[in-house]
C-alpha cells in the first residue's frame, strides 16, 4: 500500500450520523444503511448531489475505543444550511496521509485495518486527530470494480 501526503483545505458537509462499532461486524451494516438513508433524505429533499464530494468521517471516542460515529454527507457551500433531519460537520484543514482503496465499498474495512497495522512503516508522520475519513470524488460509481475511494488521516 502507497501513501501520499496532502494539505488539505477546511471542508463543510451536510449529512447525518449513526454510531456503531467493529464488534461482530456492525459497522459493515451500519455504515452502508447511514449512506442509503442519507440518499433517500437528500432525494426527499430534493438536493442534488450528482457532480458534488462525498465524505464518509469516522470519528474515534476515546474513552470507548470499540465504538465511533460515523458521518456520511456531501460537500455544501458556504453559509449554506442543513435541513430538517441533518447537521452541518467541518473537516478541519490539516496535512493528511492519503491512501486509495481500490474496489468496492465493502472491502474498506481490510484497507482501514492494513493502514492502522502498518502506520508506522507506511507513513512518516504521527496522527494528530480523533478521526479519518473517505473522499468520494465527483466521478465516484460505486458500481465499477475500478472506483477509488481516497482515505484521509491527519498527521502532524
Amino acid at each position: 500500500m502507497e501513501v501520499r501526503y496532502e494539505q488539505f483545505d477546511p471542508v463543510t458537509i451536510m449529512g447525518i450520523e449513526v454510531l456503531t462499532t467493529v464488534q461482530g461486524g456492525k459497522n459493515q451494516k451500519d455504515c452502508p444503511a447511514l449512506w442509503e438513508k442519507f440518499c433517500t433524505l437528500m432525494a426527499k429533499r430534493n438536493i442534488p448531489f450528482t457532480g458534488k464530494r462525498s465524505f464518509g468521517i469516522s470519528y474515534c471516542i476515546p474513552d470507548d475505543p470499540d465504538h465511533f460515529r460515523y458521518v456520511a454527507g456531501v460537500e455544501c457551500q458556504p453559509g449554506e444550511k442543513a435541513p430538517e433531519e441533518m447537521s452541518l460537520y467541518t473537516i478541519p484543514g490539516s496535512r493528511y496521509a492519503v491512501f486509495t482503496h481500490s474496489g468496492s465499498v465493502a472491502t474498506i474495512g481490510q484497507t482501514f485495518g492494513a493502514i492502522y497495522r502498518d502506520w508506522d512503516r507506511l507513513t512518516d508522520g504521527k496522527r494528530s486527530g480523533d478521526y479519518d475519513f473517505e473522499l468520494y470524488n465527483e466521478d465516484y460509481q460505486p458500481d465499477r470494480p475500478d472506483c477509488k475511494t481516497y482515505i484521509y488521516s491527519p498527521i502532524l
